[in-house]
């Protein structure tokens, strides 16, 4: 479809909308909108109950959600530069995975087109080294995914590895204008407990 650039079109329809769904729950629980608190491990229940927090779900304004409506066109755009239509995979010869899809999608919302397009080679290796060579990111990407200890691992696992690519070359994230970059900063996102 045109929101998702084509990234996760061998999907049926209900499957891409629990993708965008997963997408915008967990960005806004990385960003402290919804508290850390309210998952409990199960993705479904946590999906639903999105819908009735205050400030997210039916609930959230106009602008918020164009905002995670660009976000997230924003992230298949670049998982589009950098895998093709191999995104979300352990591998290029394996189905989309929702476990690296959430962990992926989330960071690479954060990042203008043009750096993700010079780094794509250096993101696309890194990430595949993390799933071959950390037993627990494989772990936490395969079996019982949804476990809040999982759930977390692979976010701050694949909150590293971009940190690390960034602090390589200086790599500037959406949010901060080209003359800015988080070299001397930390990553833009942190698990709020």
């Amino acid at each position: 479809s045109y929101a998702n650039n084509g990234v996760v079109k061998d999907h049926k329809r209900m499957t891409d909308r629990e993708l965008a769904l997963r997408f915008c729950a967990l960005k806004l629980w990385r960003e402290g909108k919804i508290r850390y608190e309210d998952y409990h491990g199960s993705m479904d229940k946590f999906l639903d109950a999105v819908n009735e927090l205050p400030g997210a779900g039916k609930q959230i304004g106009d602008s918020e959600q164009e905002r995670l409506k660009a976000s997230f066109a924003n992230a298949m755009s670049n998982a589009r530069v950098i895998f093709d239509r191999f995104a979300f995979r352990k591998n290029e010869s394996a189905q989309l995975n929702k476990a690296l899809f959430d962990s992926i999608s989330v960071s690479l919302s954060e990042y203008d087109r043009s750096a993700v397009e010079k780094h794509s080679g250096e993101i696309k290796r890194a990430i595949y080294r993390l799933i071959e060579e950390d037993p627990e990111f494989m772990d936490a990407i395969s079996q019982s995914t949804n476990s809040v200890k999982k759930v977390k691992y692979r976010f701050e696992r694949m909150e590293t590895l971009f940190a690390e690519i960034q602090h390589s070359d200086c790599v500037s994230p959406l949010s901060q204008p080209d003359t800015h970059n988080l070299c001397a900063t930390e990553s833009a996102y942190r698990f709020r407990r």
